[in-house]
């Protein structure tokens, strides 16, 4: 399976959240190309990193070859079917707990659950 990045941009949200988002953007990709790199498959996993209402992403995000998972939570207004997390990074207590809810966010996502 492909991973693919958006492009980011975080310009819609708050000094405090983009500084967040900005702190975890490493391991986002990390644990995206770990999950992706043990799946076989022809579908993508794309990580969108703007809010598709907002922003460009650079992806077409109506392809039904891509599977979508975001860091972002809740920013599906348009309805692209975007799995997303539930909470932003910081109201996590650790990376290492964000992490591992991002990586079963991916894990359902690519599964179909």
């Amino acid at each position: 399976m492909n991973v693919i990045f958006s492009k980011q941009n975080f310009s819609y949200a708050c000094a405090e959240l983009a500084t967040s988002l900005s702190h975890v953007m490493p391991t986002v990709r990390k644990v995206a190309s770990e999950v992706a790199s043990q799946k076989v498959g022809s579908k993508n996993l794309v990580v969108v990193l703007a809010c598709p209402c907002c922003c460009s992403t650079g992806i077409d995000l109506n392809s039904p070859d891509n599977i979508l998972v975001s860091p972002l939570a809740g920013m599906d207004p348009a309805g692209h079917s975007i799995h997303t997390m539930e909470q932003y990074p910081e109201y996590y207590k650790t990376d290492e707990e964000y992490a591992e809810k991002w990586r079963e966010l991916l894990e359902k996502a690519i599964n179909g659950t």
